[in-house]
């Protein structure tokens, strides 16, 4: 794991051949943009630009070094599972993928993923009346089910066997 906290795809790509292939890594699978807009202030075309510049060139890298690369969406945010389908970030991170397959990568909608887990979470909360959430109180970090519902995400992309990759939510 070469993540590091508060990254962008910017920050990704400039220390990718040092941190990810210079270990000989044969797949790698990223997941940026939240930071990449600031948490939402900077959900503009510069950002996105940076964002969509970024995701090539790790697709690029990667492919050069022949490791596989998926390039997945960010993860859900707190945002109302309702309305996050159209936001800038859904949107941005469904033209990185589209960019990432047209140069050949794999990709994971995490997003989508996630927020099917959100919805059924969201309800079940509501109908039990506990707290229980993806995030943490500042509705942008994941919680222990969050990142849970992200691995999942991740492994139903990977089209990972149903040994390891089903859930059922109680």
């Amino acid at each position: 794991n070469a993540g590091l906290g508060a990254d962008t795809a910017a920050g990704g790509l400039a220390r990718l051949d040092r941190d990810v292939l210079a270990h000989g890594a044969t797949v790698v699978i990223v997941a940026y943009g939240m930071n990449d807009i600031g948490w939402g202030v900077y959900a503009d075309d510069a950002h996105r630009k940076t964002y969509l510049d970024s995701i090539g060139g790790i697709v690029r890298a990667c492919r050069a070094r022949k490791a596989r690369v998926y390039i997945c969406s960010a993860a859900a945010t707190a945002e109302d599972p309702a309305t996050g389908e159209t936001s800038f970030l859904q949107r941005m991170c469904d033209d990185g993928m589209a960019l990432a397959r047209r140069l050949g990568a794999q990709t994971i909608d995490v997003q989508r993923q996630m927020r099917s887990v959100q919805k059924r979470v969201c309800a079940w909360a509501k109908q039990s009346n506990e707290q229980v959430s993806l995030h943490l109180a500042d509705g942008a970090h994941l919680s222990d089910l969050g990142h849970l519902a992200m691995a999942w995400a991740i492994l139903k992309g990977l089209d990972a066997p149903a040994e390891v990759s089903a859930a059922h939510l109680d």
